[in-house]
């Protein structure tokens, strides 16, 4: 979140936007695939995070997932598409107007997530 915004992003071959991250890798923890995705995909130097939602398997697309997810509290670099062959847009919305847009099932439980905090505030 920055501003009161989450950045997705929207593959060319999805019809749903989905938050950066990916699969780890051979003996790769789960905090370093974090920061090697984010570098990847859109270009920043993650410096700090805390756990947002606890582990969460769910089936999408005919594939097992497990979810972890993450919010990044301090970063250098400005966000952007850096696998352009692969990502059509990277965008900052609200809350409000991310739950107009097609979601990955990860995504609208981060969105929930973070309209509940916010009720909280």
């Amino acid at each position: 979140m920055e501003n009161g915004k989450i950045l997705l992003l929207k593959k060319f071959s999805k019809e749903y936007y989905e938050t950066p991250g990916g699969k780890t890798e051979e003996m790769e923890s789960i905090e370093d695939c974090l920061v090697r995705e984010l570098q990847e995909e859109i270009g920043i130097k993650v410096i700090s995070f805390t756990k947002f939602l606890e582990m969460d398997k769910f089936t999408f697309e005919n594939k097992e997932i497990t979810n972890h997810s993450f919010l990044i509290t301090e970063f250098e670099g400005k966000p952007r598409l850096m696998e352009k062959d692969i990502f059509e847009k990277l965008v900052w919305v609200s809350i409000k107007e991310a739950k107009k847009l097609s979601l990955a099932p990860n995504v609208k439980k981060i969105i929930e997530k973070l309209k509940e905090l916010a009720k909280n505030k």
